[in-house]
């Protein structure tokens, strides 16, 4: 048997319009054709558990057909053909996609290495020339698929489809790319030796492994775009492109229109928790996510601001001045228009900044303005210190602040004892050293035996003579004193309680009245009074002397 290269091809189509059934007894006519790859056959698609890939095979390395010219020995074996009638056999051959050639019947011998085969047509068994590897990787659902004896359907690859392979237990040579293989059952039964794709795919040959088709997932949404590899056993891996969703904030493009986080506009958010709830503005942020603007709710301190978005700031703290303003936040917390860094009194209206006691503490807020120790609330002169309070006329006011301390009715800067009710101006004079009338004499109208300017009523020495009124024998007699010296002079001089002590007397007389002493002259008065009655006394009643008893010294009446 001659040899010859032949031409690769999924499937090796009978081109016959028609022919007579029977082993060379047939006779080819016009139109119709065979398909020798099994082509009107069931063939396994997607419902079989693979991905049956189109029918060319013009990538793989299968024995092209030789120049035939001059061999006539064939007829036109392996002449261009494009129909049955350009074949003096009648049956054209397609060898190739867009390559036919005219084969020839045989019997046993085939020109080069294509193989003598039959072929089912109806009843009868055709046998013709054909290359030897037309069916090899075909997918298949039945050994008989795989147009020749010895070519087994076999499972190739990991996606579960069948295939066919060819009979090379005879030691035939398998085409590039293909090896032989033992090829067992499912119970491990050896089914017989078989050329497969190196690749161990049918669907990724060695002319398409590796190498990768676009892609698209496509759906309501959108139509997205990516790639599917060719990968061995595997086959083509699923499409990797994006499955189109409604576009979304995250910075991507879900719907595969080329523009990332489209169409989203702003609109309202909220950020809640147990402080409260705020509202905001949510916009997009691409990668980041959509972002609310709404502040985080807070518990409330006093700073000015709502912050657990309540609508009321600084709730629940001191409005001293009610104008909205917290104490802690209002720069001028009484509101009296003098600012709380420069107000003595920051939360009691002062305009007026009154300081009485200098301490920088105002007086309408200080409890003890004078700083006298005394609290305002006590202080009967809360404004004048007088830590000891008092309070002369008993009115709840005290001396230090009160206009007229005594209460006499004469203000105290008029009156000369402002301190003594009983003294003030035309009050009557009394003898007790102070200047009861405010004329600026003191006891005036009363005696001043020594004329030393405290009258008698008060003078603890009423004649000057040295010697106390209370020990004085005779107060009013600045002679008569415990130090003077006794003379005879019926007087008792030294107040020893003895009158002319060792004076010899000249006369007795027993009793003179006063009303005949009033008769006598001035001389004799004189005479008389020389010394005082030796063991008698004289008596003062405002009028005048009475002798009650006693010795006289001196010439008799």
């Amino acid at each position: 048997m001659r040899c010859m290269e032949a031409v690769p091809r999924r499937a090796v189509a009978l081109l016959a319009l028609g022919f007579a059934a029977g082993c060379g007894g047939g006779t080819p006519g016009g139109g119709g054709a065979l398909d020798l790859a099994g082509e009107d056959r069931f063939i396994p698609g997607e419902d079989a558990g693979g991905d049956v890939p189109g029918g060319d095979r013009s990538g793989e390395d299968l024995p092209a057909p030789r120049d035939l010219a001059g061999v006539d020995s064939w007829g036109d074996w392996g002449q261009p053909c494009t129909d049955n009638g350009d074949c003096e056999s009648g049956y054209c051959v397609e060898v190739a996609e867009g390559i036919s050639v005219c084969t020839i019947p045989c019997i046993e011998e085939c020109p080069s290495d294509w193989v003598c085969q039959g072929f089912n047509s109806g009843p009868d068994v055709i046998f013709l020339c054909v290359p030897p590897w037309s069916s090899i990787c075909a997918p298949c659902a039945l050994h008989t698929d795989c147009v020749f004896d010895g070519n087994l359907c076999i499972p190739v690859g990991e996606g579960g489809g069948t295939y066919c392979g060819v009979d090379c237990a005879g030691g035939q040579p398998c085409p590039e790319h293909y090896h032989c293989e033992e090829i067992e059952d499912g119970e491990g039964k050896p089914l017989g030796a078989q050329c497969v794709p190196d690749t161990g795919s049918c669907i990724c040959t060695w002319a398409l492994n590796g190498t990768t088709e676009a892609c698209a997932v496509e759906n309501g949404h959108g139509t997205c775009f990516g790639e599917s590899t060719c990968d061995g056993p595997a086959g083509w891996t699923p499409c990797d492109a994006a499955v189109p969703a409604e576009e979304d904030c995250n910075g991507l493009d879900d719907d595969c229109d080329g523009g990332a986080d489209e169409g989203l506009g702003e609109g309202p958010c909220t950020v809640e928790n147990e402080h409260g709830i705020c509202a905001g503005i949510r916009s997009c942020g691409g990668a980041a996510g959509w972002a609310c603007d709404a502040a985080v709710p807070a518990a409330e301190t006093c700073n000015g601001l709502d912050d657990d978005c309540d609508g009321d700031a600084d709730e629940g703290f001191p409005d001293t001045d009610g104008d909205g303003d917290a104490d802690c936040f209002d720069l001028d917390d009484d509101g009296d228009g003098v600012l709380d860094l420069a107000d003595n009194c920051p939360l009691v209206p002062n305009l007026s900044q009154l300081d009485t006691d200098g301490d920088g503490e105002g007086d309408l807020c200080d409890g003890d303005d004078d700083d006298d120790g005394i609290p305002d609330g006590e202080d009967n002169c809360p404004l004048v210190p007088n830590p000891d309070q008092t309070d002369t006329d008993g009115n709840g006011e005290g001396d230090a602040c009160d206009g007229d301390a005594d209460g006499d009715g004469f203000p105290d800067e008029v009156d000369c004892e402002p301190l003594d009710v009983f003294s003030f101006p035309g009050a009557a004079e009394t003898c007790d050293s102070v200047d009861n009338d405010c004329d600026g004499l003191t006891d005036e109208d009363f005696p001043d035996t020594d004329g030393d300017g405290s009258a008698d009523c008060l003078d603890g020495d009423d004649d000057g003579d040295g010697d106390p009124d209370l020990t004085d024998c005779e107060p009013l007699d600045p002679a008569i004193h415990h130090a003077a010296t006794e003379i005879c002079n019926g007087v008792d001089d030294d107040c020893d309680g003895l009158a002319d002590p060792g004076c010899e007397p000249v006369a007795v007389w027993l009793d003179w009245p006063m009303g005949a002493l009033r008769a006598v002259t001035a001389e004799l008065k004189a005479d008389l009074v020389i010394g005082r009655p030796l063991g008698g006394a004289v008596v003062t009643d405002g009028e005048g002397l009475k002798l009650t008893w006693g010795l006289r010294w001196g010439s008799t009446p």
